[in-house]
């Protein structure tokens, strides 16, 4: 979410705009693909955090073309997705089964936005895949781990980029992932009655229209599903965050 390419700085402005329109209508890939691309470059790469779905289309593409060239032509993302991680993390059939394509063809381009479906069962499974194994299964290594502990701000050194044109001075975005830091001095927690020298981050994988999968340093998971456009969580995570941490996996 920082290519640098964008029309309007504001929030989620291009995300709701004519123009992510025409690029989430379009259906076959060469359209798709121009579409994507066909923004004004507006800030140097890495430096300005914007959220737009056509820039998680354009991650997804360069996944594709990286992985045909490790394992040829005919080498599909999400069914490597699906037989590397989501498979041996427990997810559901119903999770497994489905992914939003171009060209309206099982064969098309995974778009990497939009179209996911979980049960309880797979939230609570892919929280703790990610929380609390840190990305093992079946007792090997998954995801790349440095790069998953920067998504869930357990690197210092690796804070992502601040959502700035939020207006929530709270927010960091991540390698997917969004964040909140938690301060006393904030006063958006204030209300939540931290004691002073509160310092922690709660990430959360959070979707269109109100939907929020939200996993605390403790290993406790908050979700839930709406159509409401809220994305607020401060109560649950004021009371999750007095319980005792979960047990990890020994060595991570």
């Amino acid at each position: 979410m920082a290519t640098g390419n964008y029309t309007s700085a504001g929030y989620e402005t291009d995300e709701n705009g004519t123009l992510m329109d025409r690029f989430i209508g379009a259906e076959p890939e060469a359209t798709k693909t121009r579409l994507a691309f066909d923004w004004p470059h507006s800030a140097e790469p890495g430096t300005y955090w914007n959220y737009r779905t056509s820039d998680t289309y354009i991650a997804t593409l360069a996944l594709t073309a990286y992985l045909k060239s490790k394992e040829g032509d005919d080498a599909d993302l999400w069914e490597f997705m699906d037989r590397e991680v989501y498979r041996p993390a427990g997810l559901s059939a119903g999770f497994r089964a489905q992914c939003m394509r171009t060209d309206n063809s099982p064969s098309g381009q995974p778009i990497g936005g939009y179209g996911l479906f979980f049960t309880r069962d797979d939230a609570a499974k892919i929280s703790r895949f990610l929380n609390v194994a840190l990305g093992r299964a079946d007792g090997r290594q998954l995801l790349h781990r440095a790069s998953l502990r920067a998504a869930l701000q357990r690197d210092p050194d690796d804070r992502g980029l601040p959502c700035a044109s939020s207006g929530l001075s709270h927010l960091h975005y991540n390698q997917c992932t969004w964040a909140a830091h938690y301060q006393a001095s904030n006063p958006a927690f204030a209300q939540y009655g931290y004691a002073d020298g509160t310092d922690f981050w709660v990430p959360s994988m959070s979707g269109v229209s109100g939907n929020e999968i939200v996993m605390l340093p403790n290993g406790a998971t908050y979700y839930y599903f709406s159509d409401a456009f809220e994305y607020v969580y401060g109560w649950p995570v004021s009371e999750l965050h007095k319980l005792p941490a979960a047990e990890r996996t020994p060595g991570i």
